[in-house]
């Protein structure tokens, strides 16, 4: 379950989403705390996965895994969307960048992907440091800025993978010798 606060204009309320996997796909139900309707919704194929993001602009970004898809979800007008199939199996961390894109790092094979919403495209940046099978890595926690992704990567021990967007070019830090 998730808590958090969403806008409508410039009045806060508070909301409760629930996502659970007793169908398929998944439902999610939305209580606004302080008053309303709950809502319940259909999610997306797959199961709940760990990742539940709200951007900027106010709408929830929720995934699934297994198979791993997007969704978008603005808690203001209740008009969910799927964005789209994941590269991997699933997100293990969606965050917001610098430039207003949401960038989901995912699992088993530590893809990172790029959603713009501007453009409503999602692009996938390829498997952080790819050195090849067996793919159990997570790209576990992620920073982007206009230019960079910042990955978290691996499975303990984690080092660092640093995307250059503008070069296509990845650049591996603190990684320990196999």
């Amino acid at each position: 379950h998730y808590v958090f606060q969403a806008f409508d204009g410039d009045t806060p309320s508070t909301h409760l989403v629930l996502m659970y996997s007793g169908t398929a796909p998944f439902q999610i139900v939305d209580v606004p705390l302080d008053g309303g309707d709950p809502r319940v919704l259909e999610g997306l194929p797959g199961r709940p996965a760990a990742c539940l993001y709200r951007g900027q602009s106010g709408k929830l970004y929720i995934s699934s895994g297994a198979p791993g898809f997007l969704m978008a979800y603005p808690p203001r007008t209740g008009a969910s969307r799927m964005i789209g199939a994941l590269a991997d199996k699933a997100a293990q961390t969606v965050v917001e960048g610098d430039d207003g894109a949401i960038y989901i790092g995912e699992t088993v094979r530590g893809h990172v992907e790029r959603y713009s919403p501007a453009s409503d495209q999602l692009v996938d940046l390829g498997i952080m440091d790819d050195p090849g099978p067996p793919y159990y890595r997570y790209a576990y926690s992620l920073g982007a800025d206009t230019r960079y992704v910042y990955a978290a990567i691996g499975q303990q021990p984690w080092y660092l993978v640093v995307y250059d967007r503008a070069a296509r070019r990845q650049n591996v830090f603190w990684k320990a010798p196999e």
